[in-house]
């Protein structure tokens, strides 16, 4: 919910800049806290995610792994 919560901070200032209105004080203040965390947490998700991904295909590649798709009707 703190992820959610970030983008949406983020995307709020982004429309309020974009339109031309200014950003509150508040607002301002809360970003410069939740930036730092949202960018943290976008680098880790990227990082795993292509870790994930590389893992996988190493698995798909590897003699030891069958991939077929299974027939419900041959039963």
């Amino acid at each position: 919910s703190s992820l959610l919560g970030s983008g949406l901070a983020i995307s709020s200032e982004a429309f309020l800049k974009a339109t031309g209105r200014a950003v509150p004080e508040e607002l301002d203040a809360l970003l410069i806290t939740v930036a730092q965390f949202f960018t943290a947490t976008g680098i880790a998700f990227l990082a795993l995610s292509s870790l994930l991904g590389v893992y996988k295909q190493s698995q798909l590649n590897s003699g030891a792994t069958s991939y077929s798709a299974l027939n419900k009707d041959k039963e």
